[in-house]
């Protein structure tokens, strides 16, 4: 599946044409609320872009090379399509630019080490640990109220993740179970149900912690500094 930056580059491929012409039903938008859900989307994923670059190590050049093109295809969201026609007129210049299109698909082959690929067989293993997750939740009475919440907050957000991943990507949904293996290591050490949570140790969190330390200290730290209500 797509890194954030391949799924960035098929959004704004999809988007040049006449944007007078059949904005929404030319690309199966229904109207535009599902366009603004588009927009919102790409935003979310140029911000995932800009996470994992901030944690790689890259000449200061490439970097800010990067960061100019960031800017670019931000202006292309924040633009499209009503300032398109007049775009030069709006100090949105060269928005179908071909060049800052390659760019960003350079980028996206920059990325593909950094994300961890995520196939069908362990989403659907991932679905299957979430739903342990809330039921366990159900059985424990022991919790804390809030970090109850929390977690079933987190088990939702993983879940949809895995629901809406053509859309979301792996990156997403990587930082999603990361983060929920660690409120489950929490519940395995604050609950005193014991039996609820043991189950989860070898299968769940402790292989998730290794295949994080195994990305590299970039990817950790650009999952650890997304904001945990980041949902595409």
């Amino acid at each position: 599946m797509a890194n954030p930056a391949e799924l960035l580059h098929k959004i704004l491929t999809g988007w040049i044409q006449d944007p007078s012409k059949q904005i929404y039903t030319a690309r199966g938008i229904p109207n535009e609320e599902a366009l603004m859900q588009r927009h919102r989307q790409a935003i979310v994923l140029i911000e995932e872009i800009d996470q994992i670059i901030s944690g790689m190590t890259l000449p200061e050049s490439r970097r800010n090379s990067i960061e100019r093109n960031l800017a670019k295809w931000t202006k292309w969201v924040f633009a499209y399509p009503h300032h398109w026609l007049a775009a030069p007129d709006k100090d949105y210049p060269n928005l179908q630019d071909q060049d800052t299109l390659d760019a960003l698909d350079l980028v996206a082959h920059l990325l593909e080490s950094q994300v961890v690929k995520v196939d069908e067989r362990q989403r659907s293993t991932y679905l299957d640990t979430i739903n342990e997750i809330i039921a366990s939740l159900g059985a424990d009475e022991t919790l804390p109220p809030d970090l109850r919440k929390h977690i079933y907050m987190l088990a939702s957000h993983a879940r949809q993740c895995i629901e809406e991943y053509e859309i979301k990507g792996d990156f997403a949904l990587q930082a999603a179970v990361e983060r929920l293996a660690a409120s489950v290591q929490t519940a395995m050490t604050v609950s005193k149900n014991e039996g609820a949570w043991s189950k989860f140790k070898d299968k769940f969190v402790y292989p998730t912690v290794a295949g994080l330390v195994a990305s590299g200290p970039q990817l950790a730290i650009a999952a650890a500094s997304l904001p945990s209500g980041t949902t595409g």
